[in-house]
């Protein structure tokens, strides 16, 4: 499991986002991303929100899902009418499982 860091970032204040908003925030910019089937695939868990700063912490079964679902909130623009951006983030160890350092080939 991959462990996310997420912190929305809102141009205009959204007001209060609870966990199912924060929830549908996550689905939308998936889905608009990989399409109904595909985000439908990607097995995640918001596992802490903080209605007061919009930040989440989102576990992923599986380390490739773990890029999709990062890159998925990192493209996110919009939601609700209002503009959007998620700074994504996790820990050493986590990023060791997401992006794994490939041996380089000699010439």
């Amino acid at each position: 499991m991959v462990r996310l860091q997420v912190a929305f970032r809102f141009s205009s204040a959204p007001g209060s986002l609870s966990f199912s908003m924060s929830e549908a925030l996550i689905n939308a910019a998936l889905r608009s991303l990989y399409g109904q089937v595909g985000a439908s695939q990607l097995l995640y868990t918001i596992s802490q929100w903080n209605e007061e700063t919009y930040e989440a912490v989102v576990d992923v079964e599986e380390s490739r899902d773990a890029v999709k679902v990062w890159t998925g909130l990192t493209l996110l623009s919009w939601f609700d009418a209002k503009r959007v951006r998620a700074a994504v983030g996790a820990s050493e160890e986590d990023m060791r499982l997401i992006f794994p350092e490939k041996p380089r080939k000699r010439r």
